[in-house]
């Protein structure tokens, strides 16, 4: 079957069901691959730089080697097995459904007046402390979650999951064992400061191109959801390269200027402050109201991104540079 159906059906099932619990999730089984393979290479001590060169190494090759048996024998089994295969994976790397529930909830209970509950609910989706936030502070939060994981969770795993073809599961979950490496041992702390240099560079390198796809497609999209194009694109070039990440500030300043909102600034981790560089103008206040545009923002952004990656192909099919 045509990878491309294979990779629509799979949007279709996240945007409907997003991550049911009953369902084994490929991603926390590598989640628990790297637990184990970091415990056995630094014994809990703190690892060194090859020591994280050979678990980047070791995560991918396993990864790898288990999808391309499993599909293998699937084949043999049942062709369309190897296709179902496929779109299961497919649609385990896509996460624009959780995403967006997930900022839809924190809003509700905001609105809802239960301002403890909204923080203990953001506190599962980002690592700063959440005990001194008010509403304004948790609504930016969740903005800023929502912006940067339409990479992550939703652009960045389209875009290799095109560019592998036929080999789009494979492709996908690649990109999501080094995005799960990044985000267990990619700190710049002392406990992981070498040990998961690798695994953050190499994020970096494979989130390069779609944080700026992501960037232009949300300046894009920004008129459909009541933002403003002309402030997003400003924002975009002026602020993007502020944030300590590579790839981060791009959506983030995109969104920030289409949403007409101030993101990033000072926070607290661990119970230190960092004065964190502000992205964005305050033209609106961060609310429960901007959390829900950030989701429109993210959904519209998906549909965009789809569509122009169809048409690419298209495209390349026509002119003959793809079979």
């Amino acid at each position: 079957m045509n990878f491309t159906l294979l990779l629509l059906v799979a949007v279709i099932l996240d945007l409907l069901l997003g991550d049911p619990d009953f369902i084994p999730h490929p991603v926390v089984m590598i989640g628990r691959l790297i637990e184990k393979l970091e415990s056995l290479l630094t014994g809990g001590e703190r690892g060194t730089f090859f020591q994280g060169v050979v678990l980047v190494l070791l995560v991918s090759l396993t990864v790898a080697g288990a999808i391309l048996f499993l599909g293998f024998m699937l084949e043999l089994i049942w062709p369309p097995l190897a296709s179902i295969f496929t779109v299961f994976l497919l649609w385990q790397g896509l996460a624009a459904r959780n995403l967006a529930r997930s900022g839809l909830e924190v809003a509700e209970l905001i609105e809802g007046g239960r301002l403890s509950r909204a923080r203990d609910k953001i506190s599962g989706l980002i690592t700063r402390d959440v005990s001194r936030m008010e509403e304004s502070d948790i609504c930016r939060a969740a903005v800023e979650t929502i912006s940067e994981n339409i990479v992550d969770g939703i652009t960045a795993p389209l875009f290799y999951a095109v560019l592998g073809g036929p080999q789009a599961g494979l492709f996908i979950m690649l990109y999501k064992a080094v995005n799960t490496m990044d985000s267990m041992v990619g700190y710049r702390n002392q406990q992981y400061r070498d040990f998961g240099r690798t695994a953050a560079r190499v994020d970096d390198l494979l989130n390069w191109v779609p944080a700026r796809l992501t960037a232009l497609v949300i300046i894009l999209v920004s008129p459909l959801v009541g933002g403003s194009l002309r402030q997003s694109w400003r924002i975009l070039l002026r602020d993007a390269g502020k944030s300590a990440s590579l790839n981060s500030g791009f959506p983030e300043a995109a969104a920030a200027g289409a949403l007409q909102i101030r993101l990033g600034g000072p926070d607290y981790y661990f119970g230190e402050l960092v004065e964190n560089p502000s992205i964005g103008d305050k033209l609106r206040e961060n609310n429960p109201k901007t959390i829900r545009l950030a989701v429109r923002l993210l959904y519209t952004s998906q549909a965009v991104f789809i569509s122009l990656l169809y048409l690419t192909l298209i495209m390349l099919k026509l002119t003959g540079v793809i079979g």
